[in-house]
């Protein structure tokens, strides 16, 4: 360990690439050198780090040593490491790093609070040394040109990019780096120094690997079956043709600001629910969304040829217009509906005077649960262990002569 660390520092030294930062082996959670320096062997782990911090310090004293685990949203991972560490005699470093990867390490709130408690308890400075999403989830199969059975896959797998709360596009890859420089710039003492987006330039091409088919030999399991392609084509800052995303800016706008213009990204669309044979009112302004995340209400021209008066006069269903806000495409579904004459039909409003119910509590009552109400979220439920009958009832007026209908739609359970 001592000669290989020597030996490559002293070359880096001949070529003027000394680093500042040498991170003393990565991702050290479950040890390194297995199985001699495999967790929880720690008296052998620090034998190994020992041997390397020694190293760079006398072959590069003014570098500075950094210990890298990875799953940085786990506290009690890295609080038991470190007392581990620390406790089979581990040489004193300079930073802690963590890898804290959103579909697999925990939330930003979980590195956050991890990085306060390291920063208290050991008043070590911290670098997140591996961080990065995904601005898409394309699969990247046709740019590799791998067989199946080489391809590692994506690691943003769609069941683990749908707990991650920021959406795989530039503009959400943009937002999570903003919410981790922010969340080191917050870490007590100022000791959040900084953060290496990894990897930003790894793109398909064709017949590309992650690792080397030799890797079978130690990991048979992982990349020696799946060492060919890349996890992580989808999370770097430019795109398949090695053109730069607009994320990429980020980096530069932290420094810099930005006077972008406020422009309406997306139009929501509306709907408005009219009985027949009464005037359709469509509104007058909708909400737009802005690409500053904002939401104002903005104007909106209606397709004039639409005639609103034969979709009045038509029949029940839905009916969609087309319109324009500053710009943008809007729809507005209009719903067509039959007159209802019966008062509280779906139970909403609190006054439920005007039903007749026999059989009351415990068979019947009125349910907050909108998975069981047609409309709204309230429901007329009954239940008894034993047969039972009885009737919801309330007096019509206002209907007229002529034929009328009152659907139910009951929901029955075993």
């Amino acid at each position: 360990m001592t000669h290989y660390t020597k030996s490559v520092l002293c070359l880096l030294r001949n070529e003027a690439l000394l680093p500042e930062i040498v991170a003393v082996g990565n991702e050290l959670t479950n040890g390194l050198l297995w199985p001699y320096g495999k967790k929880p062997n720690f008296e052998n782990i620090v034998r190994f780090l020992n041997a390397d911090i020694r190293a760079v310090r006398e072959t590069a004293p003014e570098a500075k040593t950094m210990l890298h685990l990875d799953n940085g949203g786990n506290n009690a991972l890295y609080r038991n490491w470190f007392d581990s560490y620390f406790a089979c005699g581990g040489l004193d470093f300079d930073y802690i790093g963590l890898s804290c990867y959103p579909f697999w390490h925990g939330t930003m709130e979980d590195l956050r609070n991890n990085m306060h408690d390291l920063a208290r308890h050991y008043g070590k400075e911290m670098i997140v040394a591996e961080v990065s999403t995904g601005f898409s989830m394309e699969d990247y199969a046709a740019w590799e040109k791998l067989e199946p059975e080489q391809r590692k896959g994506m690691a943003t797998k769609p069941e683990l990019a749908a707990w991650v709360p920021y959406p795989m596009t530039p503009e959400g890859q943009s937002a999570f780096v903003q919410a981790v420089m922010e969340t080191i710039r917050d870490v007590p003492d100022g000791r959040g120094k900084g953060f290496v987006y990894w990897e930003p330039a790894w793109i398909p091409v064709p017949g590309c690997s992650w690792a080397s088919s030799y890797s079978a030999d130690y990991d048979p399991d992982d990349a020696g079956v799946y060492y060919g392609g890349s996890a992580c084509d989808n999370q770097a800052l430019f795109d398949a043709e090695g053109k730069p995303l607009e994320s990429l800016k980020t980096f530069a706008y932290v420094r810099t600001g930005t006077d972008l213009a406020a422009r309406i990204d997306s139009v929501e669309p509306v709907s408005v629910t009219v009985k027949l044979n009464n005037k359709i009112i469509l509104p007058e302004t909708v909400p737009a969304i802005y690409n500053n995340g904002a939401v104002e209400e903005v104007p909106v021209i209606w397709d004039e040829t639409v005639d609103l008066a034969s979709i009045s006069a038509s029949q029940v269903g839905t009916y969609p217009v087309r319109g324009i806000a500053q710009g943008a495409e809007v729809t507005c579904c209009i719903n067509m509906v039959e007159e209802n004459y019966v008062t509280n039909y779906s139970f909403e409003d609190a006054d439920t005077s005007m039903w007749r119910i026999t059989e009351a509590a415990p068979t019947t009552d009125f349910q907050n649960k909108a998975t069981d109400a047609h409309t709204g979220s309230i429901s007329l439920h009954f239940w008894n262990a034993k047969t039972v009958e009885f009737t919801a009832e309330q007096d019509i007026t206002g209907c007229g002569r002529g034929n009328t209908h009152s659907p139910s739609r009951p929901r029955a359970g075993i």
